[in-house]
């Protein structure tokens, strides 16, 4: 089974932009990732919760957790979708998200 933990270590694994080598082992953090996940409460509550735990470095370091802009993805798409060519795409948060995909194989 893959975990979420998986996951995400294959993701900095294949994207260097977003991972520099200094994680953090997992075993310190799993009370912290385990209360979140378990915190019940409105959508607006849990992503404050993510974002304040963060902030205070209780997921091995500090970190900012910048909030999901819909209008800013949707920008992003409209931009790479009407651009002549793919210069533009290179710098797009799209690229930079998806830059380890596609995944094949097991992790």
């Amino acid at each position: 089974m893959i975990t979420l933990h998986d996951m995400f270590s294959c993701f900095a694994e294949r994207n260097t932009k977003h991972s520099d080598d200094s994680g953090v082992d997992f075993e310190i953090i799993k009370d912290q990732i385990t209360d979140i996940l378990r915190y019940q409460a409105r959508m607006e509550d849990r992503i404050k919760k993510w974002r304040t735990e963060a902030k205070k470095g209780s997921l091995g370091k500090k970190f900012d957790i910048p909030l999901y802009k819909p209008e800013t993805w949707m920008k992003e798409s409209a931009d790479m979708n009407s651009s002549e060519n793919s210069s533009g795409a290179l710098k797009s948060i799209f690229t930079d998200f998806t830059r380890p995909l596609p995944f094949t194989g097991s992790l």
